[in-house]
């Protein structure tokens, strides 16, 4: 095994500029260039005519605070990937900050089933003002004008989705990408799921809508990867720890920790 990964699928959520700057200048000083999705299918495909070390990053969520990191893509040439949940869009937040605001912690909301679930969000959201963390349509509309910009579906609400019912899985993949598509007049062919959850019945309904999907599974893509399976290494501003992720140590240093605690 090569201890630098020839390719390497990444994702944030939101950080600040400076650990951004930081990760973009290690791939940069380590010969990695940045390639797009639609350069990473390319590559899947192999029509990518390069052979040195490659970097995709994408961006989960719709955070308006992802604007700030566009002058980074333009100085380093990053083409960078943000997959929206459209509703926040219009409500201003997500469903997860309601549920700290008013718990603290979110994990145990994963859990309910579907109808739980949004009966408990859609109080909470009547109840708890939050100030706005997500694009606007006209903030979406403007910064996916940047060349480095590629918009792509993270669904309509961002539910668990093998916890939804068969026709809301259809509605949270199709309204998503039809919404994104009337908004920016641009055709919508990724997608990520949220959660990194999905099961059979989720992987199969989205290869009836999109070119490719993102999962959150930690490890570098191979060739043989199904295009509804394509891994990404979640990333954070903890530059050292997102080193070890990077050269696949953290995991198994996650494991031993957990077997000797």
């Amino acid at each position: 095994m090569k201890f630098f990964p020839e390719i390497i699928n990444i994702y944030f959520h939101e950080l600040s500029c400076a650990d951004f700057e930081r990760m973009l200048k290690w791939f940069v000083n380590h010969n990695y260039r940045f390639i797009s999705t639609k350069e990473l299918l390319d590559w899947y495909s192999g029509d990518l005519n390069y052979s040195g070390r490659l970097c995709h990053i994408s961006f989960d969520d719709g955070k308006r605070s992802n604007r700030e990191l566009l002058q980074l893509c333009e100085k380093y040439d990053v083409p960078i990937t943000v997959f929206v949940a459209t509703s926040a869009l219009h409500s201003g937040n997500f469903w997860w900050e309601y549920v700290k605001e008013q718990y603290g912690n979110f994990e145990e909301f994963k859990s309910y089933d579907y109808e739980r679930f949004k009966e408990q969000i859609d109080s909470l959201k009547k109840e708890i003002p939050l100030q706005r963390t997500a694009f606007t349509v006209d903030e979406l509309i403007l910064f996916a004008k940047d060349p480095h910009v590629t918009i792509a579906s993270h669904t309509v609400s961002h539910p668990i989705l093998p916890k939804v019912p068969d026709d809301v899985l259809e509605l949270e993949l199709a309204d998503s990408r039809t919404e994104l598509e009337v908004i920016l007049g641009t055709k919508i062919e990724y997608f990520s799921y949220p959660n990194g959850s999905l099961g059979e019945r989720e992987v199969e309904s989205t290869r009836n809508h999109y070119k490719c999907a993102f999962t959150t599974e930690q490890k570098c893509p191979a060739k043989t990867d199904d295009l509804m399976l394509i891994p990404r290494i979640a990333l954070t501003g903890q530059y050292y720890r997102n080193l070890l992720k990077i050269f696949r140590i953290w995991q198994p240093i996650k494991r031993l920790v957990k077997r000797t605690s």
